[in-house]
């Protein structure tokens, strides 16, 4: 079962403060977005960029950090919110398990294709006895 089932958003705040709360909620996210910030002051500062009647907003970086916290602890309907809202499909996390797998499989087959290169090279150039090539 989903982490986050139960999701549904009505517009993008919407969307936002329940990833906040999927997250912990303002105090945990805050820190995690401003760790320098007092820790009062940061809560009530996310509590106010989340509120649509004030003018404090959350900036692009801070967004898409909300965004990779949600990923990393396995909350994707925030961000299959936002596909669905701009047009696309949801799609799944990469598995980075996996990922550097298919990289080290990816690296010794480069490895393999350079040294036959290599070889292939070697068996094609001239050896330094062979007499030279006249054009006529």
């Amino acid at each position: 079962m989903p982490r986050d089932k139960g999701f549904s958003a009505i517009g993008t705040l919407d969307c936002l403060r329940q990833a906040v709360d999927l997250l912990g909620g303002p105090k945990e996210v805050a820190h995690a977005i401003w760790p320098k910030k007092d820790p009062i002051d940061r809560a009530k500062w996310l509590n106010r960029c989340l509120d649509e009647n004030r003018t404090e907003k959350l900036g692009v970086d801070e967004l898409f950090l909300i965004l990779k916290l949600c990923c990393r602890d396995g909350y994707h309907a925030p961000k299959h919110w936002l596909d669905e809202q701009l047009g696309y499909l949801p799609s799944n996390p990469i598995d980075h398990l996996n990922e550097f797998e298919r990289i080290m499989r990816e690296m010794s087959r480069l490895n393999r294709e350079a040294e036959s290169l290599a070889q292939r090279m070697s068996a094609e150039q001239p050896s330094r006895s062979a007499p030279a090539l006249k054009l006529a």
